[in-house]
């Protein structure tokens, strides 16, 4: 198992993706999970882990679960075996663990994306499914799954931090792009206020 190339099966110029869109996935991918965290603090113990409407049937469970399946693609980036008995699995039962468990998972998975090249990006993984099953994916279609689960199922915690007393937190793309947009603009600006004042000194 593992990765390798499959050129006749996968065309990478067909589907206009490059590293930094994946990176910006992966950032963001952070600074959602960052903001949903921030607002699962402010529940009562209660409403953090009261049995409401969905597939995994609350908030705790949900944010498991999402953290689960980022794990099983990591091992599975990384040509590494993992058992895979349920997917409802509970990695940690403290809120505070999960939260320092979901973020060095976000920063691990940064460091992976910024680490891979366009030849990582070309090639195919070969991996088992939690059935034995033997699968090939394109690695953007892998990545692209990744982001995207987790996405659909902080919807699913977004749309129960709706029946609290707490308000669930803008967690869309184009607001964290603008986001950066904006940090990058400050950023610039700052260097180049620094910039000048050197100047000035000399």
């Amino acid at each position: 198992m593992g990765l390798r190339l499959n050129k006749l099966a996968f065309e990478w110029e067909s589907l206009q993706m490059d590293q930094e869109y994946f990176i910006t996935l992966a950032r963001y991918n952070r600074w959602a999970n960052k903001r949903i965290f921030a607002a699962c603090e402010q529940l009562s113990e209660d409403d953090y882990r009261k049995q409401r409407d969905g597939v995994f049937l609350s908030i705790h469970l949900t944010l498991n679960h999402i953290l689960l399946i980022d794990r099983i693609w990591m091992c599975r980036l990384r040509d590494k075996k993992i058992k895979i008995d349920t997917l409802r699995k509970e990695l940690h039962s403290s809120r505070d663990a999960l939260r320092i468990a979901r973020k060095m998972r976000d920063d691990k998975i940064i460091l992976a994306v910024e680490r891979m090249k366009k030849r990582h990006l070309q090639r195919t993984l070969d991996y088992l499914d939690r059935r034995g099953e033997a699968h090939s994916t394109p690695m953007p279609y892998v990545l692209a799954h990744m982001f995207n689960h987790a996405t659909h199922h902080r919807g699913q915690v977004h749309d129960m931090l709706s029946e609290t007393d707490v308000p669930p937190p803008t967690v869309d793309l184009i607001d964290f792009v603008r986001w950066e947009q904006k940090k990058k603009k400050k950023s610039k600006k700052k260097r180049n206020s620094t910039e000048l004042k050197k100047i000035c000194r000399r």
